[in-house]
């Protein structure tokens, strides 16, 4: 093997690495965004229960703090998967096109034929589902909760 091989496996090794690392944080970012939406809603459950007149407030509050969490969920989750596909896709196939071996450019042929030839629900789908059903779980406790507030102020004004 000449040098510029090795360097090119060492380059491809290297970026194949720093990707592993940006997937990692990807699913540390994801467990953050988890841990974040079930304490913003076992929040909003314990106050309805503990807090039965004050509770308007808590929730309306929490539920759009969760809200907003939940989209910025769906949003971060978009831009990794948009930079994971980039970095695997674009940059590790045009390195490996210098390589006596292509393993990704063989991964990723088997999974387009996987992916045709049955039902394939990919791990990003399910997290941008998880999101957005967060996400309408919040909305509707928001609106659950400024529906009655509209009514009293509509009729204290009355």
């Amino acid at each position: 093997m000449d040098d510029l091989t090795s360097q090119k496996i060492a380059l491809y090794s290297e970026y194949n690495r720093s990707m592993e690392k940006f997937k990692a944080r990807n699913f540390t970012t994801n467990r953050f965004y988890i841990i974040v939406l079930m304490m913003v809603l076992a929040v909003i459950l314990v106050c309805k229960q503990v807090f039965l007149t004050g509770s308007i407030v808590i929730t309306f509050v929490f539920s759009f703090f969760g809200l907003c969490v939940a989209i910025l969920w769906v949003i971060t989750q978009d831009s990794y998967d948009k930079l994971i596909s980039i970095k695997m896709a674009k940059v590790l196939e045009e390195i490996e096109k210098e390589l006596p071996a292509k393993p990704y450019t063989i991964e990723h042929e088997e999974i387009k034929k996987y992916k045709s030839s049955k039902k394939f629900f990919s791990y990003d789908v399910m997290q941008n589902f998880m999101g957005l059903v967060l996400a309408l779980i919040f909305t509707v406790l928001f609106f659950s909760e400024l529906a009655p507030f509209c009514i009293m102020v509509k009729t204290l004004l009355n």
